[in-house]
């Protein structure tokens, strides 16, 4: 075995301790250890584990999980060199095991798993809540549906049916729902084809399509799966991994339809988060057709995310076409600062004492803000991200001003994001692209970037976060009502310099942007098609 090829063997779980064994060349010295990763790229705690051979060619490792304070979602696993070297641990013979939908080796703790997974080719562990497609009786569906699939192929692939879907396949709010929505009203563009928005019937958004009855599909539903075996493309928000449960454990369908062309809509503007992680064209393919707004996006996508030219397509959100300015005689300011990929499933103990919840606790709570507020007769609407849902209550405990409110659970199941957009008058915000909402719209946007740093390390920009902005912004909480004064003062009207920002970011501003998306589809996708 090449010296630094390290395999994985042999794991067995036994209450919390794994029991590893591990093929490649050791000596006494070497030994293996863990560690939390860390979007935030901060030095964590490492866990060492105890070996009870490391000598010649295999290493077996004992981890005790009891010795370590356990949180979401993901541990790195390596060997470590006598010279401090840590080296990965590949899958090896074992990857096909680990890969089968049947295998669920690992331990409970409440309503958290954690097993092992190959992430990248090498072994990793996931920590996370359990979910109901962890269940035996899903895979056997799974199955069922398979199995069906070879007796319906031919009919069902003859429909050459396009699946719409959002984010976890739960809304139909976004630019994926709009460019449905176009279709159904112009059946002219589906002609020789069929389509489908898949959505979670518990969904509050599913009441938005289910009008259209035969062209909806319920969400890990059996039609579901044989639509994702059978479609010729899919249309959406995100990535295909949002098209089935996502974050799941290995399963039988994953596999075949990632391999499906994908039309990517987005959820924005990609320019204030670098997320090429998810987008970029290399390794892994995400799409098709890459739909972007502006002119610097589209820059963007082809120089640091790898497409040709012919792949990108600059047609605006489709979800702008239905955006009108709803704000005359409301003098409304909406707060809505975007999530943190390090705070994702944290317990509340842990996001009270993030950076994140203080600094956004502490605008809310500013006195000088709130006098700004109360001499211009203005309000102040506090949007909690969807990811953070959970946290309204804690927010909503520190609103002890008449001029400010939070979005409650209920009124956000009910209203739109895109009614809150219409009906303010401005928007700030940290780095949402929400904000390329605003402005299109012609209203002003501030950019309150309290962890700038953080956000940096964590997340990355495709542009300068201090000098590429097109709206003021501020890092402390004591220059944000100055800055808002002096727009609501100007009673919200953009200035001249925000206003030539605006004609250079946008081609074209009307109510033609899921038109433009279908003809990209026609001219790039479907004239492939035999």
């Amino acid at each position: 075995m090449e010296e630094g090829n390290y395999k994985l063997s042999k794991i067995k779980f036994h209450g919390k301790k794994v029991y590893l064994s591990i093929q490649g060349d050791f000596v006494l010295e070497d030994y293996c250890t863990m560690a939390y990763r860390d979007p935030l790229k901060k030095e964590t705690k490492q866990f060492d584990f105890a070996t009870s051979k490391n000598t010649g060619n295999r290493m077996t490792v004992v981890m005790d999980f009891d010795q370590v304070p356990l949180k979401p979602l993901y541990y790195d696993f390596w060997v470590v060199k006598k010279d401090g070297k840590k080296i990965p641990i590949k899958a090896g013979r074992l990857a096909k095991l680990l890969h089968n939908p049947f295998y669920q080796d690992g331990f409970r703790q409440g309503d958290m798993i954690l097993y092992p997974y190959i992430h990248q080719g090498i072994i990793s562990f996931c920590y996370r809540k359990e979910q109901e497609w962890d269940k035996t009786s899903f895979r056997l569906k799974e199955l069922l549906a398979l199995f069906l699939y070879q007796f319906l192929k031919k009919k069902l692939e003859k429909q050459k049916s396009i699946l719409f879907y959002e984010k976890y396949c739960y809304g139909a709010q976004d630019n994926a729902y709009y460019a449905f929505l176009y279709a159904m009203e112009h059946p002219e563009v589906m002609e020789g084809k069929t389509i489908y928005y898949v959505i979670d019937p518990k969904s509050p958004d599913y009441k938005a399509v289910k009008r259209y009855r035969s062209h909806v599909i319920p969400f890990m539903s059996l039609k579901h799966m044989l639509s994702l075996l059978s479609c010729k493309l899919l249309v959406s928000t995100d990535t295909k991994a949002h098209a089935y449960c996502y974050r799941k454990r290995h399963s039988y369908l994953q596999g075949r339809f990632k391999k499906k062309p994908l039309v990517f809509l987005q959820h924005g503007v990609i320019s204030l988060k670098d997320v090429r992680v998810a987008y970029a064209k290399e390794p892994n393919h995400p799409c098709d057709l890459f739909i972007v707004s502006t002119r610097p996006e589209k820059e963007i996508i082809e120089r640091d995310y790898g497409y040709l030219p012919e792949e990108v397509a600059l047609t605006g959100l489709a979800r702008w076409d239905a955006i009108e300015d709803k704000s005359k005689g409301r003098n409304q300011i909406l707060f809505m600062p975007t999530w943190r990929n390090y705070l994702d499933e944290i317990s509340r103990e842990e996001f009270v004492k993030s950076k994140y919840y203080k600094s956004l606790v502490g605008v809310l709570q500013d006195e000088t803000l709130g006098n700004v507020l109360r001499n211009h007769e203005a309000n102040l609407v506090f949007y909690v991200h969807s990811k953070f849902r959970q946290y309204m209550d804690l927010f909503a405990d520190h609103m002890n001003n008449e001029n400010l409110d939070v979005i409650s659970v209920s009124a956000f199941e009910k209203k739109p994001l895109n009614e809150l957009l219409m009906e303010s008058s401005m928007l700030m915000t940290d780095y949402s692209s929400t904000s390329y909402d605003m402005f299109y719209m012609g209203k002003p946007v501030v950019f309150y970037q309290f962890d700038r740093e953080d956000y940096q390390k964590a997340h990355g920009s495709h542009i300068d976060l201090k000098k590429d902005l097109f709206g003021p912004s501020g890092e402390k909480k004591e220059e944000i009502p100055g800055i808002l004064a002096e727009i609501l003062d100007r009673n919200f009207v953009l200035s001249d310099k925000e206003k030539r920002e605006r004609e250079k970011l946008f081609p074209k501003v009307d109510r033609e942007n899921s038109k433009r998306i279908w003809q990209a589809m026609e001219e790039r996708i479907f004239k492939t098609w035999n």
